[in-house]
């Protein structure tokens, strides 16, 4: 058997430690950030003058003084934006920044 390759219960072993190994880091990774994601509700957008439509998205937590980063398509056009946090707050929102060309905004 060449020397790269493994015996079948030896592979078997390997990618369930290796697999354990990702799963802990992924695990890890979403309790360090987990708290930084929010839930975006928008209204007040829609597709007419007399629409007054709603929509959700997400943003994350950017800075100590309570700054998000979304997607511009996300809040494009709301007259209200609420920031739902992790944690089950809400709170009301509004645009402090946005370019479409990117499709990021700042609330």
């Amino acid at each position: 058997m060449p020397e790269n390759e493994f015996a079948p219960e030896e592979r078997d072993t390997f990618e369930e430690e290796l697999l354990d190994a990702y799963s802990s880091a992924v695990i890890h990774v979403v309790d360090k950030v987990g708290p930084a994601v929010v839930s975006i509700g928008v209204r007040g957008k829609g597709r007419g003058a007399q629409s007054e439509g709603e929509g959700a998205g997400s943003g994350v937590i950017i800075a100590p003084d309570g700054f998000i980063l979304t997607n511009n398509h996300v809040i494009a056009g709301a007259k209200s934006i609420e920031v739902r946090l992790t944690e089950g707050g809400t709170f009301p929102a509004r645009v402090v920044g946005a370019d479409p060309a990117t499709d990021l905004a700042v609330v």
